[in-house]
């Protein structure tokens, strides 16, 4: 993108901010045919460029040329407000959902969003609970265990899913579930077993390519290299674009002595960077040419490799990285080359002490080949870096209790740090957490990170404001997290001057969705400011804060994404332009606040909304609407806590790896809401 354009018509403006530099750009204005501006002006993009067009006509075209070519252009459009479609809203709760069906659509739309928020499990074993013999749920479950390795588990839903769905015909319409299962025998090494069931699962029409793959895959393990080729080429029939198949049926050619060539050159014509075709050719730029982290690339293909028993190969492969790239080296990379010099009847040893002098880089573990692989380096090593990133997979796949038993054991910051999150989030011992977080901090006392994380689980714990501004002053901070904390415990301690200070100390950029995150501290030191001068009785001092604390500094990179986060200083705004003698305009505001419409985004952003609406209509002089008003919200919001939920309050943009109670914090919403309610009857 070279060029961005805000048209401001309310301003007369047109607003160019290009992201780098041109001498002469031509920018023009028409409608429709007509050209209503043109001017030719050097964009640079350390300033926004303005352009004063008054009187500017609806759906115009705006384009910017330059060297003869054109670097931007973007055309208002009419949109069809009448028929714009509703909110999606958030999914009801898995408790109020009608069906079966409904329940496991739900789990595979969360699935498939990788909803950070809740799991898909959730809806899944709700929907066993409307039926029990759910066929979709439990092949979903199987699914999903496998995925985590919970292999028992994953067994259990598979085979329960199998005989309900043979229960009159053992050919299913579906292969999906015999694939699955399949999968799960295979993980636990029952290949003859795993073998037979993708058999069986090839034949539904859905399941052939990826079942005859598996297949192909273990005739390799199995060295039947003719029988490879065979089921290799049914994949490819029905799935032309499966370049694991075209891999196997190459490996097993060339375990043939056959020439492979023509097979690998048709398929680096069709793609150029199938990175299986260009190891298997000998291709001399193989690792080079890699941009984006050459060992994950590299041991998604050792895995598969590993699936069909070529374990020489992946000593092979491993050493060619680590000699044609050694800057890629990490911990799983040693781990590796030593494991399956081990399978080979070579010795691994050195390989597994040069682990842990490695950084670990931007990946940690997360495939089950690299979960066998530290439990070997464990059982041979007794290595503090192999739990840690071990006990890293398993946390990653809700084995938690596990987890933390090897985190346990070890002593750097990451273990410790982990451990803290551990206790607080799964294991029921918040207790335990922040002395955790201290001691990580100790352990790597430039991590600003943990500072953060530490003020953050501070908050949950109720830990008292004055103690969070001490920690958080007693260390160097320059993030902006830590800053946002800063002003945040300034508040929380009734110094919101403080709060704002700290505020304007720092130059924020805030990541997507954490611009209210800043906004929040700035209006609440204001809301306070204004609100002791109000009960001073300095409705002037009052009136200006309350209406500072709306307009947002530009150093905090913030914005309003809602109108209804300004509601509070607003309301206030017009109580002490009410007090001043000033009725016309408080009314304006009054009625302003009052027909603001409640929904779904004014929930997420000030649930309270109606309190004040109620509020503002007394003002207004309609009690009977105030008290309509916030009678329907008292029953409203009488069953907050009673709510069933997925295992979740709510959500954030950090990353704030903490995570409460959602029943917790339902009571603390419903407390709060009902003390409003309790405010306002008096």
């Amino acid at each position: 993108l070279d060029i961005a354009f805000r048209i401001d018509r309310e301003n007369g403006r047109l607003l160019v901010q290009s992201t780098k530099a041109f001498e002469n750009a031509g920018i023009t204005v028409k409608c429709g045919d007509k050209i209503i501006f043109s001017t030719v002006c050097a964009l640079n993009p350390e300033v926004c460029a303005e352009l004063e067009i008054p009187n500017m006509p609806e759906y115009v075209t705006v384009s910017a040329v330059s060297g003869g070519e054109v670097i931007g252009e973007y055309t208002e459009k009419n949109f069809d407000k009448f028929n714009m479609p509703d909110v999606i809203t958030d999914m009801p709760s898995a408790a109020d959902m009608n069906s079966a069906e409904e329940l496991y659509l739900a789990g595979v739309h969360v699935a498939q969003y990788r909803d950070p928020a809740v799991e898909p499990d959730s809806y899944w074993k709700e929907a066993l609970k409307r039926d029990i013999n759910h066929i979709p749920s439990l092949i979903a479950l199987a699914e999903y265990e496998y995925g985590r390795y919970a292999y028992d588990s994953a067994r259990n839903y598979a085979e329960r899913a199998i005989k309900n769905a043979t229960l009159y015909n053992e050919r299913v319409q579906s292969g999906k579930v015999y694939y699955i299962y399949a999968l799960i025998l295979e993980a636990e090494g029952e290949y003859k077993k795993a073998y037979d069931y993708y058999y069986k699962a090839a034949w539904a029409a859905d399941s052939v390519s990826k079942a005859m793959t598996r297949i192909a895959m273990l005739d390799i393990r199995n060295k039947d290299y003719k029988a490879a080729i065979k089921h290799a080429e049914t994949a490819l029939d029905y799935g032309r674009n499966d370049s694991l198949a075209s891999a196997v049926k190459v490996i097993a050619l060339k375990k043939l002595g056959c020439d492979a060539s023509s097979e690998i050159a048709k398929q680096l014509e069709k793609d150029s960077l199938d990175h299986y075709m260009r190891y298997l050719s000998g291709n001399f730029d193989f690792y080079g040419i890699m941009d984006s982290n050459p060992l994950e690339t590299v041991l998604d293909i050792v895995f598969d490799f590993d699936a069909m028993g070529l374990c020489e190969e992946n000593v092979k492969l491993l050493s060619g990285l680590l000699e044609g790239r050694p800057e890629t080296a990490q911990p799983m990379i040693y781990y590796a080359l030593g494991y399956y010099k081990y399978l080979i009847g070579k010795d691994g040893a050195e390989d597994y002490k040069k682990g842990p002098d490695v950084a670990i880089g931007a990946t940690f573990p997360v495939r089950r080949e690299e979960m066998r692989i530290l439990e070997d380096v464990i059982a041979k090593t007794d290595g503090k870096q192999a739990k840690m990133l071990l006990g890293c997979l398993l946390y990653n796949k809700r084995h938690y209790e596990k987890a933390a038993a090897l985190w346990e054991k070890c002593d750097d910051y990451i273990s410790v740090r982990n451990l803290a999150v551990a206790y607080f989030s799964h294991l029921n011992r918040k207790s335990e957490a922040l002395p955790l977080m201290k001691k990580a901090i100790s352990l790597c006392r430039d991590s600003e990170q943990l500072i953060y994380e530490a003020a953050v689980l501070m908050d949950k714990l109720c830990v008292p404001a004055k103690e969070k501004i001490e920690f958080l002053t007693s260390h160097k901070i320059t993030r902006d997290d830590c800053f946002t904390e800063l002003a945040k415990a300034y508040n929380q301690d009734m110094q919101s001057e403080k709060a704002i200070e700290t505020l304007m100390s720092h130059s924020f950029v805030p990541c997507e969705g954490g611009e209210h995150a800043i906004a929040d501290q700035y209006l609440f030191a204001h809301l306070i400011i204004g609100r002791k001068e109000l009960e001073k009785g300095n409705t002037e001092k009052a009136l200006e804060s309350f209406k500072k604390g709306q307009i947002l500094p530009q150093s905090l990179g913030a914005g309003i994404w809602n109108h209804c986060k300004l509601v509070p200083l607003k309301f206030f705004e017009a109580v002490c332009l009410e007090k001043l003698g000033k009725k016309e305009k408080a009314d304006e505001i009054f009625s302003y606040i009052a027909n603001i419409g409640i929904e779904y985004f004014s929930n997420m952003h000030l649930k309270e909304l109606p309190y004040y609406q109620a509020y503002a209509w007394q003002h207004l002089g309609d009690n009977v609407k105030a008290q309509r008003l916030i009678t329907k919200y008292r029953r409203e919001w009488s069953g907050i806590d009673k709510t069933a939920d997925n295992g979740f309050f709510g959500t954030t943009p950090f990353f704030i790896s903490f995570t409460d109670d959602p029943k917790q914090l339902r009571r603390a919403l419903h407390c709060y809401l009902n003390a409003l309610i309790c405010d306002f009857e008096g």
